[in-house]
């Protein structure tokens, strides 16, 4: 398996809060300001098939909806990704996106 460390922080410090990409397929949580550096490690609308959101404090989760919002504008079809997370995932990414 490989891991690439996104992130490996807490909240209070400068560098990015703690995320990871998996084979290059998986996302592990989606902290404030991943997406501009996930986007530097892979391509969202290609590799992208699972996210898992370990729980919602916002240093995990901020950037979801924006990662999701990228992969379905660049995406050439329709692209289905998965998203893991605690109860009441489905019920914050409807209210956050915008189809």
């Amino acid at each position: 398996m490989l891991v690439k460390a996104v992130g490996t922080s807490c909240t209070w410090f400068e560098r990015l809060n703690t995320s990871f990409i998996l084979d290059n397929c998986i996302l592990l949580d989606t902290p404030q300001g991943s997406y501009k550096t996930i986007k530097k490690y892979i391509e969202l609308e290609k590799d992208v098939k699972y996210i898992f959101i370990t729980h919602f404090h916002s240093d995990h989760f901020t950037d979801l909806h924006t990662i999701l919002d990228h992969i379905m504008k660049k995406s050439d079809k329709k692209k289905f990704v998965t998203v893991f997370g605690p109860k009441g995932i489905r019920k914050r990414l409807l209210k956050c996106m915008i189809f």
